[in-house]
């Protein structure tokens, strides 16, 4: 430790770095515990983490009807030991809040990613991200640049306008990176995160987007996604591993508006039995979650794994005017096999 003082002043000058460095070795001398004093640090980069080395936490990179980022801290009580697991897997992909907290809280843990979703729009954003994040950066405040307008009335007509360019653009065009910053500006201007398709392109209405765009999360996204594996496709093509955290989060029984083919009660019926498989293949641990109707459907459904049917209440704040805004939320955790298949109650 370092102590100075000025020949003119009855002031201590102390070196805190040389104070906090000397704490801590006291400390791991009493205590023999490297890790004791350890707290997450972003902005901490070494040769073992550069790969993961991000300069905050990820959030999700646009709004989504539907999405988990509000329920996550009512999901962390029942999501797996991460000292054991060393995949996430994540079929329906819509706006990734989960992997946000994976990536955020796990990522020392966790090997590889797959991410998958339906939709080859939002599928070919997070490539376009993951391979060439500056030049889709550079697209978008081109874009930006191009909607100088002050007023409401201004800024929605550029909306429209652009959606038309885009949606007008040839076949195989979209999915340049010119095309996937048109894309991402419109998801991120689109009305209540209520992404809805006409002939294959986005098609929702306007809201204006107040916080304009972080630069600095989507360049941290590129950094974690250059472990994913990313498709466009089934659930059912997703690769699980042994020791996967696989977390499903399909379309609402109730909800056909954000997804672009339908997903019925007899899909819902595969799906759930598609995770109790994998959990039992591969020993790990699966979330499927839904809307609770009260109508008793997935407490009817057979259960071959330890399983428990959770009832998330939650407030929605975007509810109109005069509607019930109380939401119940099913989550579903499936464990290791169970010698007996039993039915579980919702």
């Amino acid at each position: 430790m370092t102590v100075s003082k000025k020949s003119k002043s009855n002031i201590l000058h102390l070196d805190i770095d040389a104070f906090i460095a000397k704490a801590r070795n006291i400390i791991h001398e009493v205590y023999h515990n490297k890790a004791i004093l350890s707290v997450p640090d972003y902005q901490t980069k070494t040769a073992a983490n550069d790969q993961d080395y991000i300069t905050k936490p990820l959030t999700p990179l646009y709004a989504w009807a539907g999405g988990k980022r509000r329920l996550i801290k009512a999901y962390r009580p029942y999501m797996p030991d991460f000292k054991r697991i060393r995949y996430y897997a994540e079929p329906f992909f819509g706006a990734g809040a989960m992997f946000c907290e994976v990536f955020n809280q796990h990522r020392e843990h966790i090997r590889s990613y797959h991410l998958n979703d339906i939709n080859p729009e939002i599928i070919n954003l997070l490539n376009t991200i993951k391979r060439d994040c500056s030049g889709f950066i550079d697209e978008l405040k081109t874009i930006e640049e191009r909607n100088h307008y002050k007023t409401l009335d201004g800024k929605k007509n550029f909306y429209y306008r652009l959606r038309e360019e885009y949606r007008s653009l040839p076949a195989g065009a979209e999915y340049s990176v010119r095309g996937t910053a048109m894309f991402y500006f419109l998801l991120n201007n689109m009305f209540r995160g209520l992404y809805s398709q006409k002939n294959g392109r986005i098609f929702t209405s306007f809201q204006t987007n107040k916080n304009g765009f972080d630069y600095e999360n989507i360049k941290n996204w590129s950094t974690a996604l250059q472990k994913a594996v990313i498709t466009c496709g089934s659930y059912e093509d997703v690769k699980v591993n042994k020791n996967t955290f696989l977390f499903c989060d399909p379309p609402y029984r109730d909800c056909s508006i954000m997804y672009s083919t339908d997903f019925n009660d007899e899909q819902h019926k595969q799906c759930y039995a598609w995770v109790q498989k994998k959990v039992e293949e591969k020993k790990t641990v699966g979330m499927l979650c839904n809307k609770n109707l009260n109508d008793g459907f997935f407490s009817s459904l057979p259960t071959t794994t330890e399983s428990e049917h959770i009832n998330i209440e939650y407030s929605h704040t975007k509810a109109r005017v005069g509607a019930n805004r109380s939401i119940v939320e099913l989550l579903m955790v499936f464990k290791e096999k169970m010698a007996v298949p039993v039915l579980k109650a919702a």
